[in-house]
């Protein structure tokens, strides 16, 4: 499944969802005279409809304002969460990502470079400490693992990262929590299984694509 197709099914799904007793209340509306109560109940079906929805596709989504889960059922569907994501990031974000080893955080940015516009290989930068891809906004992926703490960010150049307008993907951000922007989207993937994950993403402005 693309991504393109993935947003058109999480639409089409939230929608199938609601839109019979929106047409309901816009049928009632047309017949009745109490007006004012029919309206109402029009606007806060489309309140529901918009800030508490439940998605079910290829992976379950579970959405409300800028809190997001994602059940993962394979690494490919962790990849296209991670793509999914890079649609709604700016340049100059942080996305910071928890979880312990082998929970996906790798499979995660490599969907994510790739939503990013992003062709070539991504591995995980254990020993480099961080990659660069050069996508046409650059990503540029970290792994902290090997860092004793929030000190050791400065022989890494962190800071000169952070303001070179592009996106800051890392992995083990356990290290370094306290020296984490606060306006980071923080991305957490939790074992469930031997295949299942939990992805919980805080802080994404989900209702604003990336032009």
């Amino acid at each position: 499944m693309s991504i393109d197709y993935l947003s058109l099914a999480i639409y089409q799904k939230v929608c199938s969802a609601h839109i019979s007793n929106w047409f309901i209340a816009v049928n009632t509306l047309l017949h009745s005279q109490h007006t004012y109560g029919i309206i109402m109940m029009a606007i806060a079906s489309i309140v529901i409809f918009h800030w508490q929805t439940v998605i079910s596709i290829r992976f379950e989504t579970i959405y409300l304002e800028k809190n997001m889960k994602i059940f993962s059922k394979s690494e490919s569907e962790t990849e296209q969460a991670g793509e999914f994501l890079a649609r709604f990031i700016s340049p100059g974000s942080v996305v910071a990502m928890f979880g312990d080893l082998g929970a996906g955080k790798t499979a995660f940015v490599r969907g994510f470079a790739r939503g990013m516009g992003y062709t070539g290989r991504v591995t995980s930068p254990t020993y480099s400490l961080v990659n660069e891809y050069l996508a046409p906004i650059p990503v540029f992926h970290f792994d902290m693992y090997r860092l004793e703490g929030e000190d050791d960010l400065f022989d890494i150049g962190w800071e000169d990262y952070l303001g070179r307008g592009g996106i800051c993907i890392a992995e083990w951000c356990e290290r370094i929590r306290d020296a984490l922007p606060p306006e980071s989207i923080f991305v957490t993937i939790e074992k469930s299984g031997e295949n299942n994950r939990i992805i919980t993403i805080e802080g994404a402005d989900i209702e604003n694509t990336r032009s």
